[in-house]
């Protein structure tokens, strides 16, 4: 490399660097366990997927668990199994092809680091039918989404899964080049120790060195971040505490385990985001909540909205460091059980109607009063965020309303103008109702 090329190196290095903190950059959301994919598959509203891997996988029977949950759960799953070491575009033209004829909607990349890149100019290729794969390589040639990907590694070696890069070998020019811009990160990844039992002794330990020298290499690097070399030095702890076990004791979960632990770090932080935006989020719907209550029962109840947190009594003003250190308290009863009990995916919502606790004590009257009055408050919060109001849908609610109560919430939908469909068995619910329309279903028409 002569002189020129390396300043040009060094500027652009440098110009990366300065820029690193306002690019879209974003982490995976984490799927802990086969058993937690179909509810995810259905929230993202898709139906049918392609998985793509190779033929040592599938020989190993590492997809088992996860084509049996998902045919247990009547989603439809295909295979392109052909995938080779450093994939070719031959490979992606193949599973281009198996996702097109099945009206595929998803991919599933199952594997390492292979099985990932091909799954991700999967993505690339579908996102721009027209242009191959050699015109999209480079860095951010790659502007538009690619249909959801779900990242399934076998090895902690690559890091693939989290990554906005893909490497892909032209069949016909034997050139190899990378695709490098961030809709090809993964929207999740799912981790799942037990699919590594299995790999030899001589892929783990290769596997495990090449997650080493990411990770040297991230600590190193002239363009990393502070956040970066926190998670480099973190994944060298974890190898060296662990490789050795993982390869010599194929079946101790618990390296396997530990050898996944630095997601523990990323669950933190999204979590520590996500709770401080619910907290924002909780406080605004207490407000709208006790407003609504009030209107509804004549000024007779005072309701309370408050946001509870597992273990909230030993929180510290850290969130972050607080979810890590509940997390590391936690692991072994964690993987005992099969899934990660710290985490805002365990927290809820604690509803009170003078200061008594509504769904241990409240009637069913006050009951069906708060869920009314919430949903109600989440129409105001809904509108103040986005400026109009959503269509509001109430299920029989007019059965367990007394007279007042039920002209209270017809006279605010009315007021505020709000697109609302109402279920009920009697007409007489609504006496006054001029402006609506009846549909009458009998025998299911």
């Amino acid at each position: 490399m002569n002189i020129f090329e390396k300043i040009f190196c060094r500027v652009f290095q440098t110009g990366f660097k300065v820029a690193i903190p306002v690019m879209p950059y974003r982490q995976p959301v984490i799927i802990d366990g086969f058993e937690n994919l179909p509810s995810i598959i259905n929230k993202e509203k898709v139906h049918k997927g392609l998985l793509v891997t190779d033929q040592s996988i599938m020989k190993l029977g590492l997809t088992d668990g996860l084509q049996k949950i998902l045919k247990d759960n009547n989603i439809p799953l295909f295979i392109y199994d052909k995938t080779v070491p450093n994939p070719t575009t031959q490979n992606v033209e193949d599973a281009l092809s198996i996702y097109k004829e099945n009206n595929c909607d998803f991919i599933i990349g199952f594997g390492g680091g292979s099985s990932m890149d091909c799954a991700k100019a999967l993505g690339v290729r579908l996102a721009y039918p027209k242009k191959t794969l050699r015109q999209k390589g480079g860095i951010l040639k790659v502007l538009k989404p690619i249909p959801l990907l779900i990242a399934v590694p076998t090895t902690a070696g690559t890091g693939s899964e989290t990554t906005l890069a893909s490497i892909i070998r032209d069949v016909e020019t034997k050139e190899k080049y990378a695709i490098m811009s961030f809709p090809l990160i993964p929207r999740y990844a799912l981790l799942e120790p037990q699919v590594t039992v299995s790999l030899p002794k001589h892929i783990t330990s290769t596997t495990g060195m090449d997650a080493l020298t990411h990770a040297v290499e991230a600590f190193i690097g002239n363009s990393t971040t502070k956040k970066t070399r926190y998670y480099a030095k973190h994944a060298v702890n974890l190898i060296f505490k662990n490789l050795d076990t993982a390869v010599f004791t194929g079946d101790n979960i618990e390296a396997r385990k530990n050898m996944l632990e630095l997601w523990d770090s990323q669950l933190a932080a999204s979590g520590a985001k996500i709770t401080l935006k619910r907290l924002e989020a909780v406080k605004k719907l207490n407000m709208l909540a006790n407003l609504m209550t009030r209107r509804i029962s004549s000024n007779q109840e005072n309701l309370t909205v408050s946001y509870t947190i597992k273990n909230m009594e030993k929180m510290t003003d850290n969130i972050e460091l607080w979810y890590n250190e509940m997390m590391a308290k936690s692991i072994d009863e964690d993987v005992w059980r099969g899934f990660t009990s710290i985490g805002p995916h365990r927290d809820d919502l604690g509803i009170f109607v003078n200061g008594i606790d509504l769904r241990a004590f409240g009637s069913q009257g006050q009951q069906r009063t708060g869920v009314l009055a919430l949903k109600l408050s989440e129409l105001e919060f809904i509108r103040s965020e986005t400026g109009e109001y959503p269509v509001l849908l109430l299920d029989d609610v007019m059965s367990e309303l007394d007279s007042q109560r039920r002209q209270q919430l017809l006279d605010f939908i009315k007021r505020e103008n709000i697109q609302t469909i109402i279920t009920a068995t009697d007409e007489a619910y609504f006496p006054d109702v001029r402006t609506g329309r009846y549909f009458r279903v009998e025998a299911g028409r």
